[in-house]
């Protein structure tokens, strides 16, 4: 490749290709002047949580899913004792639900809605069996999902009623 001579300034350099092909290939740089907010000030640092298999929190999500609706994906976990999926399209009238184990609990009892197919594709980022969520019980907090290497944050739905 060879540098055109000044096409429009410094800024924008434009490059044509070699071999006689037509094109310009253009790279444009844009520096941002701007104040963001320290990360560790904006993500929420949780003491507690709930310890639980991925595999069967997975199969779960994975069972109630196609009963939730399809604009959201809302799956509810009820945190009270034990893990309650549940799931429902009041559209459709369509509802499941599924109960499973949690390995730790250390947190109030509280009911919190998630994005299903977020909820799967982030479990797939784990490679350990032990997913903890951090929280701090309340559904309208973000959940902070970890294998103790990798850390995930997801934000809930709004609960359905």
């Amino acid at each position: 490749m060879r540098r055109l001579p000044k096409a429009v300034s410094e800024d924008f350099p434009f490059y044509e290709l070699k071999d006689g092909q037509a094109g310009l290939l253009g790279l444009t740089v844009t520096m941002l002047d701007a104040r963001f907010p320290d990360y560790k000030v904006v993500v929420p640092k949780y003491k507690s949580g709930v310890t639980f298999d991925k595999n069967t929190f997975v199969s779960c999500v994975k069972q109630v899913l196609p009963f939730s609706n399809k604009s959201t994906n809302a799956v509810n976990i009820d945190i009270n004792g034990e893990l309650r999926f549940a799931a429902q399209d009041v559209d459709f009238s369509f509802e499941g639900g599924i109960r499973s184990a949690y390995l730790k609990k250390d947190m109030p009892d509280t009911v919190i809605a998630f994005n299903g197919k977020f909820l799967i594709e982030t479990m797939g980022i784990f490679k350990s069996d032990k997913i903890t969520m951090l929280s701090e019980g309340s559904p309208t907090k973000a959940g902070i999902f970890t294998d103790g290497t990798d850390t995930a944050l997801i934000m809930p739905l709004m609960q359905s009623r």
